[in-house]
């Protein structure tokens, strides 16, 4: 295993192959985890085949991710929520979720809201200088996230066709009807927890239903449009809304329980 990459005194930008695992500083006393995903390419969305599929909305295409990011490890949680939104004083904005607990994905948030804790978040690496120049903190596109989720498979979840309860916290008649503390089931290939079920994920694209009819390279969704896309499915959805290449989308000011979101770090400029 890689060591934990260290920005103490942050160079002016990443090294030419960035170790896999970062502990992020996000106020002084609260990390978060994240991991490093190569640059690659992968076909995105289903099969025509697949079980559960959106019709249209799922096309299959080729995408290429030209770029190395870092992706949370898990889900961002609400003792991590609080630590970087502490200062606007206002409880409902730094406590929103449904669901109590520290290790709890935090939920309940707008995309609107994933905004300022990204601002807040970038202020103080800016002032702190724990990441290098040209990075930034910000949600992953709709194509990073599903690049991330698939972790190299191709299949309907990141471990297979079929869906165990012991699999993921989504939606079944015996499930706990509520969330759980992120890390709680097995990780995909990649490391990642929670990529299926627990809460959906807001993503950074503006939603369509059209995809691309031929290879993209880095693509991030329209310019505009009335809905932002979600990612991954909940613990409140079916086995179908779990898919990796399912897609949800709803207003940006969209807040309830089982809504939340992980956090991308990336270089913005060259």
């Amino acid at each position: 295993m890689d060591e934990d990459l260290s920005f103490e005194n942050a160079p002016t930008s990443f090294p030419q192959n960035p170790k896999k695992y970062f502990d992020v500083d996000i106020n002084g006393s609260i990390n978060m985890e994240m991991i490093w995903v190569s640059a690659g390419s992968f076909n995105m969305g289903s099969p025509t085949s697949e079980i559960g599929r959106q019709k249209g909305k799922e096309k299959l295409h080729k995408v290429t991710i030209s770029r190395g990011f870092y992706l949370g490890k898990y889900e961002v949680t609400q003792l991590q929520y609080k630590a970087v939104m502490k200062e606007l004083k206002a409880h409902k904005i730094i406590s929103p979720s449904h669901f109590k607990g520290q290790n709890l994905p935090v939920e309940k948030v707008s995309w609107h809201d994933v905004q300022i804790f990204l601002d807040l978040l970038n202020k103080y690496a800016l002032e702190k200088k724990t990441i290098p120049f040209g990075w930034k903190f910000c949600l992953p596109s709709e194509s990073e996230w599903e690049y991330a989720c698939r972790a190299g498979t191709q299949t309907i979840y990141s471990w297979g066709n079929r869906i165990w309860e012991t699999d993921t916290n989504g939606a079944s008649s015996s499930g706990i009807k509520r969330t759980k503390n992120v890390g709680s089931f097995d990780p995909n290939p990649w490391g990642f927890y929670d990529m299926h079920g627990n809460v959906r994920e807001w993503v950074n694209d503006w939603y369509s239903e059209i995809y691309p009819d031929q290879q993209t390279h880095d693509p991030v969704g329209p310019m505009e449009g009335i809905y932002r896309v979600s990612r991954g499915g909940s613990w409140h959805d079916p086995p179908s809304i779990l898919r990796s290449a399912d897609r949800q989308y709803g207003p940006p000011n969209t807040r309830y329980n089982a809504l939340g979101f992980r956090v991308c770090l990336k270089q913005i400029e060259n």
